[in-house]
């Protein structure tokens, strides 16, 4: 059985089409429980269980304000989780991401902030820590800590990509960072 679009057919009585259009209303009802509590549940009639995207889309989509989207974009051909308020591309937030939860590692936080942490030894008072990604347009922030023979230690130089940290070693020590961006 599948919804009958041309129910009830023009010209005729509702006893006429009544069958199908009865069948109309089996068909929705059955389309509309999937993710959904069943009508007539008992205070949450209607509302979702969960939510399945059919589609990824490969940009954001043209909506007018005031409407708002959630949707499924393609980000290095995984399907991510995407929050647009509003017409302008400036209101898309990206709610998943990629994470790699290591030594060395990173997360996407919503609207597109990318939080890294990363960690190295020296001896030589001097060392320089790739980030496990290259922030794609700025590294706002960025901290240090050590241990070891260390005993305090200074940002030298921070790019998008790395971030070199001097400190006063008397051995070896391990340098920990923490920098978030976009």
């Amino acid at each position: 059985m599948s919804y009958d679009q041309t129910v009830p057919a023009t010209g005729h009585s509702g006893s006429q089409d009544y069958n199908a259009i009865r069948n109309n209303f089996v068909q929705i009802q059955s389309s509309f429980s999937v993710n959904h509590e069943p009508l007539a549940s008992g205070g949450v009639d209607g509302y979702h269980t969960e939510i399945q995207f059919a589609n990824v889309l490969g940009s954001d989509p043209n909506i007018a304000a005031p409407v708002a989207s959630l949707y499924t974009k393609a980000v290095s051909g995984t399907p991510q989780l995407f929050f647009q308020n509003g017409s302008s591309s400036s209101n898309v937030s990206q709610l998943t991401g990629n994470s790699s939860a290591t030594g060395n590692g990173y997360t996407t936080l919503p609207g597109g902030i990318l939080l890294q942490w990363a960690s190295a030894s020296t001896s030589t008072g001097t060392a320089t820590i790739s980030f496990p990604l290259t922030f794609p347009t700025n590294v706002f922030s960025a901290t240090v800590s050590t241990t070891g023979g260390a005993r305090a230690c200074g940002i030298s130089s921070l790019s998008t990509s790395s971030i070199t940290v001097n400190t006063a070693a008397a051995g070896t020590a391990t340098i920990y960072v923490i920098a978030i961006g976009n």
